[in-house]
């Protein structure tokens, strides 16, 4: 008929004047019901956002077995969880009561290790290494608390049989193995850092002191042995080094520099002097 239109809605023919379609639609989309968008008399009508619907949250990621995540099929599983409730992945390998702690640096995880925890189990030590938090598959926490990190690796490792734990970082958890020493004292028997990055990266919140390794100088007293590379931009500079190691009042601590820009970890795969220094380290303080 002229002047009609028709519509379909909810599945019934209407018809009705062409004008009065415009308003009748008009008027449906801005309650909702017809999940459309339409231009009502110069007036862009969207349709109601709808919310998503709701789902259980996803579990969190669990840690594969050791074997799976660079260790041999002889290394145990240990979830350790910290004063301030984040949960940590961490692996045991070994026993006995000459103990190792293992703190991997900023660009990776406790499977930066995986040559030399074999290694060193093979030497006779008892070794734990384990994911700082927010890394790898360890909970994050609502801070950055890595001296609570360790506190509860070097814990977990005595408790496990460990008389005698020496701390060794690489990089970033060299930083942290120097402000953990300051605060764990004579519950470890001494850190190995290799190329900290700086002494002013905090290690513990706001309220923990000491929090970085430049804080941290004067009450560290238990055995040290820090290593750099002269050309390893990533490192703290050969003052920083030098002014830490005079300044801290333990009766037993070396510096040691090599040419070269290996960092880390990468020191000890390249052989040479470093790993002979380092073992010789960790022979004299597990004993």
């Amino acid at each position: 008929m002229r002047g009609m239109a028709s519509f379909s809605l909810a599945g019934i023919q209407f018809g009705m004047p062409a004008g009065g379609l415009l308003r009748l639609t008009c008027a449906v989309l801005l309650t909702g019901e017809i999940a459309a968008t339409a231009d009502c008399g110069g007036i862009r009508v969207d349709p109601p956002v709808r919310p998503p619907a709701t789902t259980a949250p996803a579990e969190p990621a669990r840690p594969p077995d050791p074997a799976a995540r660079c260790f041999g099929p002889t290394a145990v599983n240990v979830p350790m969880t910290t004063a301030d409730g984040v949960r940590l992945a961490g692996v045991r390998l070994g026993s006995g009561p000459r103990g190792l702690v293992l703190i991997h640096q900023e660009d990776g995880d406790m499977c930066q290790w995986h040559r030399y925890a074999p290694r060193w189990v093979a030497q006779g030590y008892h070794v734990l290494v384990f994911d700082l938090r927010c890394f790898g598959f360890s909970e994050c926490g609502a801070v950055d608390d890595y001296v609570a990190d360790t506190t509860i690796a070097v814990a977990t490792l005595r408790a496990a049989g460990a008389a005698e734990v020496v701390v060794v970082g690489a990089g970033v958890g060299a930083g942290v193995a120097l402000v953990a020493g300051a605060h764990l004292g004579d519950q470890v028997s001494g850190v190995v850092a290799l190329s900290v990055p700086s002494l002013t990266e905090p290690a513990a919140p706001a309220g923990r002191d000491p929090r970085t390794p430049l804080a941290a100088r004067t009450a560290f007293r238990v055995p040290l042995l820090l290593v750099y590379t002269e050309r390893d931009r990533n490192a703290m500079s050969a003052r920083s080094a030098t002014r830490f190691v005079n300044e801290s009042p333990s009766p037993d601590k070396r510096l040691a520099a090599f040419s070269g820009t290996a960092h880390g970890v990468n020191m000890l795969h390249t052989g040479g002097e470093i790993p002979v220094l380092v073992e010789g380290f960790l022979r004299a303080h597990t004993a």
